[in-house]
């Protein structure tokens, strides 16, 4: 079950990300949520929307990545797809999302949220440009991001993905 806009408390701290990649499909939501938890699950899945279809070119400069991503997290983002590019990789595929926001920092007019996903990169997989996969395969990976106010919008600033298994 999807829960779109879950909250509990949390620390906000986030450990710096690490490799891996995975990017989405979000289960509809079923509770209503305030504005300002649909703009951060906007944001976040917005981001890994934007990333799964750079991802199929391996795109670097793909335009709304910089829509949904800043800072460290658009820095990563870039880097991986570089990365793939120079190795003549592509990926295919969508990852699964179930977001949910476990802070909202300051409670009454936020401008950071922390939000805890469990995605699922089972059919989002590196291939080589000839058709062969060149991945492991994806599975269940816990997805840590803290999601800022910048400029008037919400954006993904930071992420973590751990391996498959995690969640």
């Amino acid at each position: 079950e999807s829960g779109r806009a879950s909250r509990v408390s949390v620390p906000a701290s986030l450990p710096s990300w690490t490799s891996g990649s995975v990017t989405p499909t979000v289960a509809p939501s079923t509770s209503a949520t305030s504005a300002v938890e649909d703009q951060v699950l906007d944001a976040y899945t917005g981001m890994w929307g934007a990333m799964a279809q750079a991802a199929e070119t391996s795109n670097p400069q793909w335009p709304s990545l910089a829509t949904h991503a800043t800072g460290q997290a658009l820095s990563k983002l870039t880097a991986s797809l570089q990365a793939d590019r120079q190795q003549g990789l592509v990926t295919r595929g969508r990852p699964v999302l179930r977001p949910r926001i476990v802070a909202l920092i300051p409670p009454q007019e936020p401008t950071t949220a922390r939000v805890e996903d469990c995605a699922d990169s089972s059919r989002w997989l590196k291939y080589r440009t000839n058709g062969e996969l060149a991945d492991t395969p994806g599975g269940l990976r816990h997805v840590s991001a803290i999601v800022k106010v910048d400029h008037g919008s919400w954006k993904v600033t930071v992420f973590l993905v751990l391996g498959v298994g995690t969640c």
